[in-house]
């Protein structure tokens, strides 16, 4: 997972650099597996309101920077215009390996909704689109450049899943067809590879729980100690 700090420069011109293929950018679980959210780096709506660079009434241009122990390893180029309840932030940058980068320059819109409190909250619209059909427009508090991709997008637009989310399906499939040879619910079979002995009250699934749990064990070995 990427592990990396990010901070906004003062300098107006940006030192273009750190797109995909550019140092150390590592992979989550397996090459078939959907990308995880951890492996990409973003950009979040309310850091830039924080540091001041989305503000209503106000322009600002300058780089934003990724750093690793201290070190800067990546950064890309911003100008934003906000007005009232509305905006636009350009993003402007490399893409690609050395030899095959190419420059990106874009606008994502901004827009806001009114709080319960009078105030507004900023959001990004993700610009993304698919085979040159219409931008997804869905609105988000932040964008991600997954290892695979040029322009930062939604979660969705990237099918980008979380380590929480994939670890909980770790053993789905497994659970399924252990479900399908016993004819035990899905929910049962569950319970009983976690060794959870709290819905064993009915007579009639209680050995049949107990074969399941001792045959699954020999195949996969004890699931309690990976936090199933």
């Amino acid at each position: 997972m990427i592990s990396e700090n990010t901070r906004p420069s003062s300098r107006a011109r940006c030192v273009i650099m750190g797109g995909f293929g550019s140092g150390r950018w590592g992979y989550g679980g397996k090459g078939d597996a959907r990308t995880l959210v951890e492996d990409c780096r973003n950009l979040d709506v309310n850091r830039f309101v924080r540091e001041g660079i989305i503000r209503p009434g106000s322009r600002s241009m300058g780089t934003w920077e990724w750093s690793r122990h201290g070190e800067r390893v990546a950064s890309i180029g911003y100008e934003a215009d906000a007005r009232a309840d509305a905006g636009n932030l350009r993003l402007f940058y490399s893409s690609g390996r050395a030899g095959k980068r190419e420059t990106l320059d874009y606008h994502v819109p901004l827009v806001t909704t009114v709080l319960p409190s009078g105030g507004r909250r900023w959001w990004f619209l993700c610009v993304a689109s698919r085979n040159g059909g219409a931008a997804c427009g869905r609105r988000v508090a932040k964008l991600y450049l997954a290892p695979s991709s040029k322009i930062f997008a939604c979660r969705h637009c990237h099918r980008l899943a979380y380590t929480s989310s994939r670890e909980s399906r770790k053993y789905d499939s497994l659970f399924k067809s252990l479900a399908a040879s016993s004819c035990l619910p899905l929910g049962v079979v569950k319970d009983a590879m976690k060794g959870d002995r709290s819905r064993r009250e009915d007579a009639r699934l209680r050995k049949a729980e107990y074969d399941l749990f001792r045959a699954a064990q020999k195949i996969v070995g004890p699931l309690q100690e990976d936090g199933v």
